[in-house]
């Protein structure tokens, strides 16, 4: 979507990573609506199929078996944009993927900037901020800056992808964090916890309070 515009339907298959809540919060944001196949028809899913083998046949069944993930997606973005793209296909009447999608493309469909992307992929969580100014993510202390957040509730925003926190906002105002240095933050001032109310042990009966002003007024 960097390189071209954003498509007008995705088309995917019924595996877990299709069905996240992440790749439809993704395709919500930039307009694309998010089609699954029907459940155990495999006529459904044939040009998905046939492109699996196709892939398979001229590009990763040539691959070494000690490829690296790096070496792999090179080789798959090479045999994309040179080889499947760019080459006649008979069912496109022999015309090439690349130009049958430009031409069905919507005139005011642009391709997106890294910061869109990156945008689009961010998904917002909550965390309360504990007495000694940290909170975690996925089991990563992080430290706020500002004593008077302890014990609020934060609103992150992390990157879909890693999990990474971005940003952190509280009351719609951007705050200052970063992975918690424990041995400074072991000797920094804790704010003292706020006095709990006393409770009265009996209730408030106000005719009893009456009752006992009368006597009073009486005695008098």
């Amino acid at each position: 979507m960097l390189k071209t515009a954003p498509p007008r339907t995705l088309y995917v298959d019924n595996g877990a990573g299709y069905r996240g809540e992440l790749l439809a919060l993704v395709c919500k944001r930039l307009g694309i609506r998010l089609v699954h196949a029907a459940p155990y028809s495999p006529e459904s899913r044939g040009k998905m199929e046939r492109f699996w083998r196709t892939m398979r046949q001229r590009c990763t069944d040539h691959l070494s078996p000690e490829a690296s993930l790096h070496d792999v997606n090179q080789a798959l973005w090479a045999w994309l944009d040179t080889d499947y793209n760019r080459r006649p296909h008979a069912a496109l009447m022999g015309q090439t993927p690349h130009r049958c999608y430009r031409e069905k493309l919507p005139a005011q469909r642009v391709p997106l900037t890294p910061q869109q992307l990156a945008r689009a992929v961010e998904v917002d969580l909550e965390r309360q901020v504990r007495r000694d100014a940290t909170f975690d993510v996925d089991g990563v202390i992080y430290e706020v800056a500002g004593r008077h957040l302890a014990g609020k509730r934060i609103t992150l925003t992390c990157d879909g992808l890693t999990g990474k926190p971005l940003r952190a906002t509280w009351q719609d105002k951007e705050l200052r964090f970063g992975r918690c240095d424990a041995v400074a933050n072991r000797q920094r001032h804790r704010p003292a916890p706020e006095p709990e109310v006393a409770t009265p042990d009996t209730p408030f009966d106000p005719i009893a309070a009456l009752l006992a002003k009368a006597r009073e007024m009486g005695d008098e």
